[in-house]
């Protein structure tokens, strides 16, 4: 026999195994699947627990406690991913006290989903929604407990943890009361329940999380006990409460900062005890300069400092950087304390030249217990730092040979300010090509106007002051 005729068969005889083997497989992941009431169920052999995989576009659909296959008992547990998306004909669906997980987008789409039947309240508190499509109840439908249906809601003492969109969108819920050990609310908990008008909130509750009370349209409260230290983005926003605030008023929820006065101007410090600024807390304080945050401050969020066009600065007392949102402090100086410098720009997504460390006499002038709104002070160019950068731009003159070589960069220089705000001891810090290190120098010791210099304590000090020039074509 030919060895061409040969390999042509062996090549056939292994593609046919290959075939084979796929469809065995298919066969033996198939013998996992059943259907029952035209809803498919996957079985796990080793728990003994059965998943919802999909259900046919049916009006009513009921999900029993268990399932039986070959003399065999599975309980149902969980249903999967997308099991009943785009099910727009799905009107009434009954589930049982088993299910502990439902999937992200188990019933997207299911839009005309008016009842949810359970046999108690106790397994919800319990079961992991994976996202707002995943809770059946999001698209507006009615929760009902023996033929009742649910308005109130209060939570036992054995929850200390409110499952992230365990009522996300149902209209029918007016009161929620929660257990005296409650600590968490979780992400959009309470998302868009729009009829919810009552919530108490226990002075055990420490985290209120994303979205938690979002677009509740009819929600007041009328106290939020002083231990609440995180507040997540939008867990207020379109509530009653949040549109009857006063935009002249400075709002805290427990030790998280709200809202600062939109009127407030120039330097500003946030009393100690404070652990959280709030997204869109300083949204539109326009005439800001300056802010000074506690030692407590634990996490800044998005948005926190949007449209403060005036801001130049933001001092931190705290040696540990709190976490940080997204950009939040893009295009904002950061003042730390000494030592703390490297921490900030590992732990903030900004260009790392625009973090200042400033010291005083050896002494730091931003440390725990001196940065103050009166008297202690940072030294200042006249007209901030905007008028700062603005005369490093109108006075540079690029080198010649490294404009020739395209060369370009961020020397750091540092300086001392004396007391009588003139500058000496210029050295530089992180060079970057000899002529451009040169000119940072002449720009910095050719500096008419004097500074503003430092002081501490009520008294002028020698301050040394680290800042970047830029050198771009």
């Amino acid at each position: 026999m030919p060895d061409t005729y040969k390999g042509f068969v062996m090549k056939k005889i292994l593609c046919l195994s290959f075939i084979l083997t796929i469809i065995s497989l298919d066969v033996f992941a198939q013998k996992d699947i059943i259907t029952i009431d035209n809803v498919k169920y996957k079985l796990n052999q080793t728990t003994q627990t059965a998943k919802v995989i999909y259900a046919k576009n049916q009006k009513v659909i009921t999900i029993p406690n268990s399932i039986s296959n070959k003399k065999v008992t599975y309980t149902v547990n969980s249903i999967a991913e997308s099991a009943f998306e785009d099910n727009d004909k799905l009107n009434k669906l009954s589930l049982p006290s088993t299910i502990s997980s439902i999937a992200n987008y188990a019933f997207f789409n299911c839009t005309n989903l008016d009842s949810v039947f359970i046999q108690d309240i106790s397994f919800w508190f319990d079961v992991n929604f994976g996202n707002h499509f995943s809770n059946p109840l999001y698209y507006g439908g009615s929760l009902y407990i023996a033929n009742q249906k649910v308005t109130e809601i209060t939570f036992p003492d054995t929850i200390t943890y409110i499952n992230n969109y365990i009522f996300c969108g149902y209209n029918g819920l007016k009161s929620v009361t929660l257990s005296k050990v409650t600590q968490k609310i979780g992400f959009a908990a309470f998302y868009k329940c729009e009829s919810l008008d009552s919530v108490y909130i226990p002075n055990s509750v420490t985290h209120i999380g994303h979205a938690a009370f979002y677009k509740c349209s009819n929600l007041n409260f009328n106290h939020i006990d002083n231990n609440v230290i995180y507040v997540g983005p939008n867990a207020f926003t379109n509530t009653k409460w949040d549109k009857n605030l006063s935009e002249n008023g400075t709002i805290y929820i427990g030790k998280s900062l709200y809202m600062y006065a939109k009127d407030a101007c120039g330097s500003i410090s946030i009393e100690e005890g404070i652990t959280q600024i709030h997204n869109n807390a300083f949204e539109n304080c326009k005439n800001i300069t300056y802010i000074i945050l506690p030692s407590t401050i634990k996490y800044i969020e998005s948005s926190a400092l949007k449209n403060c066009t005036s801001l130049e600065r933001i001092a931190f007392k705290s040696f540990e950087p709190p976490i940080m949102r997204s950009n939040v402090l893009y295009n904002v100086s950061i003042i730390t304390p000494r030592n703390a410098t490297e921490a900030y720009r590992q732990a903030i997504n900004v260009d790392n030249d625009t973090i200042f460390s400033i010291k005083c006499s050896e002494k730091v002038l931003i440390d725990n217990d001196d940065i103050t709104s009166e008297g202690n002070a940072e030294p200042e160019f006249p007209g901030g730092l905007t008028a700062l950068m603005n005369y490093f731009a109108k006075n540079v003159k690029y080198p010649k040979d490294a404009y020739q070589k395209g060369i370009q960069g961020r020397v750091i220089c540092r300086f001392t300010i004396n007391k009588d705000g003139s500058v000496s001891d210029v050295e530089i810090v992180k060079k970057v090509y000899s002529s451009l290190d040169a000119e940072a120098v002449r720009l910095i010791k050719n500096m008419s106007k004097k500074w503003k210099p430092g002081m501490q304590n009520g008294i002028f000090v020698r301050c040394k002051y680290t800042v970047p020039i830029s050198f771009r074509f």
